[in-house]
This record gives structure tokens, sequence and C-alpha cells, in this order.
């Protein structure tokens, strides 16, 4: 489950480098579907895409989505530090299948014969419409995983899953943090007043940005904001979209271990009041 107490173990980031995990990120974008698309086939659609999303998983180091059809449960998952598919009970891996050296298909294949021997009724996924940047391992090629990488990026996810899930606890009016497998961001979604949100979130990389990095964005964007100065080495970002921004480099290069917890966290809430203030009438 997504951390919830004041108190959980920050990974040291920046080794490899944040610019360096692009084509791990990438690939792992890819896997993550398999997942999703899982809760896309078998779970009940709404009208946000929920059914499809993830959550992190402290025991099982993995994003993982609970499924259930015609009263048959299960749960599937993707561990990102070794690239593993899994098959879950609430508190352990039943079944894994490591995509290192296999193909896309081979994983979804590998995850349709699991449900089916389950009692799923179907036999095949429901694939995203919403296709993540492509990727040879998208396109056919075996995954050659960086194991490095992906043991990086698993630690931004479970540094993230701490501490905003320790932020939408705390917060009245906060969603539970989910992985949205469109953009593969882990966030949590703040109800500041009807009809005005603020998302606090992390992304391991996107057109915007390549490498990971902390976001805060209020809702409906204000339109001639008047921007103070955020803590943490953050900025506001204005092109395309608008919200502010920690951006991974940024972090590692201004602070280590444990600083950067700290780091961040005083860039989070620097930026959700100023996010806040926006919003007022």
């Amino acid at each position: 489950m997504t951390a919830r107490s004041d108190v959980f173990q920050w990974h040291a980031l920046g080794s490899p480098p944040p610019q360096t995990l692009i084509d791990t990120r990438l690939a792992l974008h890819w896997a993550a579907q398999i997942a999703a698309d899982a809760g896309r086939t078998f779970n009940a659609p709404q009208d946000d895409d929920s059914h499809t999303n993830l959550e992190w998983s402290d025991a099982l180091s993995a994003l993982v989505r609970p499924l259930e059809s015609d009263g048959v449960r299960a749960g599937v998952g993707l561990r990102l530090a070794d690239a593993t598919l899994l098959l879950t009970s609430p508190h352990e891996s039943a079944a894994e299948y490591a995509l290192d050296g296999r193909s896309l298909e081979d994983g979804y294949a590998w995850m349709e014969a699991q449900l089916t021997g389950l009692g799923f009724l179907r036999s095949s996924l429901h694939r995203t419409p919403h296709r993540p940047s492509e990727h040879p391992f998208s396109s056919g090629e075996p995954l050659r995983l960086d194991a490095a990488a992906a043991q990086e990026l698993s630690h931004w996810y479970a540094n993230a899953a701490g501490v905003i899930g320790r932020t939408a606890h705390a917060t009245p009016g906060a969603s539970t943090v989910r992985c949205w497998p469109h953009h593969f961001d882990l966030a949590t979604l703040i109800e500041a007043a009807p009809g005005h949100t603020v998302g606090v979130g992390m992304t391991p990389g996107d057109g915007s940005y390549p490498e990971p990095y902390w976001y805060v964005t209020p809702y409906p964007y204000p339109e001639s904001p008047s921007l103070g100065p955020l803590e943490g080495g953050g900025h506001w970002h204005r092109e395309g979209w608008f919200g502010a921004v920690l951006r991974g480099n940024t972090l590692v290069e201004t602070a280590t271990g444990e600083g950067q917890h700290a780091h961040t966290d005083r860039f989070l809430a620097s930026a959700v009041a100023a996010s806040r203030r926006l919003l007022e009438p």
C-alpha cells in the first residue's frame, strides 16, 4: 500500500543520473500497460479511467492493480527494479514473469494465460488507446534492461509514494495516490474548492522534461498569475501547461541522501501553498 506515515525510508537518488533514465523509463512505461490493460479489461469502467490506474506497493516494490470480474478476484503488477510482471495476492507475489530478454507480446501472452487459468472469462486483454512514446520494446524487440536505471526508477516511485502519500493522508479533500498509466505519473488530486483542484505528483519524465520531476498544478490554470519564488529550487512551468516543477537534475545536484527528502518537502509545501493562493477568488 502507499506509505501513509510520517516516517518512511527515503532512497538516495542520482546514481545513475536522472538524464540517463530515459530509455529504461520508456520501456517500463510500456511494460506497465500490461497491468493497466488487465484493469481495463476486467474492472468496471469508470469515466476518469481510474479502473486502469495502479498503486505503489511497498511490500512488493511494485505498481499493482486489483482485478474483479464475475466474482473472480486477482491482482497484477509490475516490479520496476527488474521489469517483472506479477500475479499477486494481497501481500505477496503468487507468480512472476521477467520481461528482460522477452518481448512485450510475450508479456501480454503470459498475463493472459495466467488470468485465463484463474477463471477470468476473456482470454485477451483490451489494449490501451493511449499509446506511450514508441520504443524498440513496443515494436517487437526483446527488452534489454539496464538494471541500474530500473532500480533507480523504482527508487523514484518508492520515494514519491512515501512523500505524496503522506501529503494525501494529511490533507482533507485529497485523493488516494495512484499511478496513471497514460502519463506514468504517481499523483494525488486535492480539491481546494468546488471545481478547483491542486495536483501533486512525480513523473519519471515526459515531453516537457526528459528526466524525473516533481510537479504541483493548480486547476483551472490562472490566466495572469502573480508568481513568487518557490523553495527547493523549483520553478514555474508555463509552456503547454501551468504548474510548479522541481526537476530531478536540480534535486540531485543540490542535495544528497536524506537532504533530498527535505529539499523535496520544502518544494512541495511552497508549491502547494502558492497554488492554493492562485486559486483564491
